[in-house]
């Protein structure tokens, strides 16, 4: 119900959004994923680099690609999520987000 009226009509759906204590279990999961990222992430970052993007201090594709990932769960978390995700890894998603604005064009 999140999503733009134009899009729904194309999606097909997909696994059910577990509640509860599962649905806790499955935001702990991505954000233990999330942080182990991270950290490899900051491997990248041998003191020329600036700690947000993921190669030093420009942003690249890969950069954009997280960004989707970040835009998606933006558009599509139910109740909380987002507010999850920009918490994580010290706040490095959320930042990153922060950097990559001025190139997104939201619908």
């Amino acid at each position: 119900s999140r999503l733009p009226a134009h899009v729904r009509n194309y999606f097909r759906g997909g696994p059910s959004i577990p509640s509860g204590p599962q649905r806790a279990q499955a935001w702990e999961a991505a954000r233990q994923r999330f942080d182990q990222f991270a950290s490899m992430l900051e491997k990248n970052n041998s003191g020329d680099g600036d700690g947000v993007v993921s190669m030093g201090r420009e942003l690249s594709y890969a950069d954009f690609v997280l960004a989707s990932v970040l835009m998606w769960i933006n558009r599509v978390s139910p109740d909380d999520g987002w507010i999850q995700v920009c918490q994580w890894s010290g706040g490095r998603w959320a930042r990153l987000w922060e950097r990559c604005t001025p190139y997104m064009n939201v619908l």
